[in-house]
């Protein structure tokens, strides 16, 4: 059995203008700091949709697997965070961040957006999120992990 979303993720973060994906703790429900974008009304759950996939075999949940990396990939491609849980769902995407208060001009205008982004991404890394990962159009990549011992694994 071939697992689609596995398969095509990588490839689609190295042919896309740029991703930066956010990953939220088990549970979080404060998604204050990501309201600038577009929110799902419930979590896409596609460790279910696998789930469903290696139970049946079925060609249905093989095509609503496909679907949903196909949809995932559109989110990567999108402008802004996509933002993902640590249970294997799809929170949102097209997300961006603003400078919060008192960040002053000049840290603000240092790097591109979408460095800046992750940068403050990878502040809240082992506190609010459990992960942060961006790859530029110019082939840079970084990865930011929650240290097992971590707060946000809880």
């Amino acid at each position: 059995m071939t697992w689609p979303i596995a398969i095509s993720l990588p490839t689609q973060l190295r042919s896309t203008h740029g991703s930066l994906i956010a990953v939220l703790p088990r549970g979080a429900s404060d998604l204050g700091p990501f309201a600038d974008g577009l929110l799902l009304p419930e979590p896409i759950a596609v460790v279910e949709a696998v789930a469903r996939w290696q139970r049946e075999g079925s060609i249905a949940a093989r095509s609503a697997v496909q679907g949903l990396g196909q949809l995932l990939s559109g989110m990567l491609s999108a402008d802004g965070i996509t933002l993902l849980s640590s249970e294997g769902s799809i929170v949102g995407y097209n997300i961006f961040l603003h400078p919060g208060p008192g960040a002053s001009i000049e840290a603000a205008s240092l790097g591109g957006a979408r460095h800046r982004a992750f940068q403050a991404l990878a502040s809240q890394v082992g506190r609010t999120l459990v992960a942060a990962f961006v790859r530029s159009q110019d082939g840079y990549a970084d990865c930011r992990i929650a240290d097992a011992d971590d707060p946000v694994w809880g």
